[in-house]
């Protein structure tokens, strides 16, 4: 598997190399119990084909940005002070809630199988 960090939503296929200015968010580790039940939201959320027990927790396993509504995010008000580009950072209990599946051509790679999808817009509130 390539060393670069794939978006883990089913049917997403930006990955950093290809969208280097995209902002890929980690899956919440579950080092706590708090962060073990958002981290099962998570899974749950972006239709992987893992279980808790079997996901790779780690630095490849990551959501892209396209699948955070503006409201997932802390305002950064130092760099809209000072009229900077704000950092992107996702509030504590934030979770993936858009997919825009498209079809694919080739499908993608989920660990063994290939997935293709429909075209669907999808909004979890």
């Amino acid at each position: 598997r390539p060393d670069w960090e794939w978006c883990k939503v089913n049917g997403c296929y930006n990955n950093k190399r290809k969208n280097p200015h995209k902002h890929f968010f980690s899956v919440p580790k579950p080092n706590t119990d708090a962060k073990a039940e958002l981290a099962k939201r998570w899974l749950h959320i972006i239709g992987t084909k893992y279980t808790f027990e079997t996901f790779p927790f780690g630095r490849n396993s990551v959501v892209c940005e396209d699948h955070f509504t503006p409201s997932c995010y802390e305002r950064d008000l130092r760099n809209e002070l000072m009229g900077s580009r704000p950092k992107r950072r996702l509030k504590p209990d934030a979770v993936p809630t858009e997919f825009h599946q498209r079809k694919s051509l080739d499908g993608r790679r989920q660990g063994g199988s290939v997935t293709k999808t429909n075209q669907s817009t999808v909004i979890i509130q």
